[in-house]
């Protein structure tokens, strides 16, 4: 475990490795502006692989990894066409989300039965193994919990989609 005291002292140590990644582990509490910084350090240093880092309440011994694979560099474009974004919508509480405007009654039932839905009209887009090829897109919100993107990513996983895009506003400048 190595604490940083800057998101460029961390981009500094991914810089001198050879085929870096690294594990983010954080309150499920903390704000997810944090990780998307420290995410973007990577992608912008060679180590593009990251994993974030997480205990379920019921087992709080056990860390739990998800990979967060994410394109070479943070400023890559998103694909052209049709995107199955999710747009994560709360800070407290349980996960409320939207796709495309439509918002999830059921998390996270809902959630697999819209990304069922997005398959079936797009076939030929539902590889998601490619960071910069894949369609689906979590939005999240600054001040959205790391928890809620967490599980949702977690979601995601469990339905086989392998990496996506995260977007959302950060500030234009980050910590030395």
């Amino acid at each position: 475990t190595l604490v940083y005291e800057s998101f460029a002292h961390l981009g500094k140590d991914l810089r001198g490795q050879s085929g870096p990644s690294f594990v983010i582990v954080a309150d499920d509490i903390v704000p997810w502006q944090q990780v998307r910084l420290m995410l973007q350090a990577g992608q912008n240093n060679y180590a593009p692989e990251a994993y974030l880092g997480v205990a379920r309440k019921e087992e709080p011994d056990i860390l739990r990894v998800l990979p967060l694979r994410q394109c070479d560099r943070s400023d890559a474009s998103l694909p052209d066409g049709p995107l199955f974004k999710i747009l994560i919508e709360s800070k407290s509480g349980p996960p409320v989300l939207s796709i495309d405007g439509k918002k999830l009654v059921q998390f996270p039932a809902a959630l697999a039965l819209e990304w069922n839905e997005w398959k079936k009209a797009h076939p030929e887009l539902v590889d998601t193994t490619v960071p910069e090829k894949t369609r689906v897109v979590v939005e999240a919100p600054k001040s959205a919990s790391v928890g809620h993107v967490a599980q949702v990513i977690d979601v995601l996983r469990g339905m086989g989609v392998v990496t996506e895009r995260l977007t959302g506003n950060l500030p234009m400048r980050t910590m030395k």
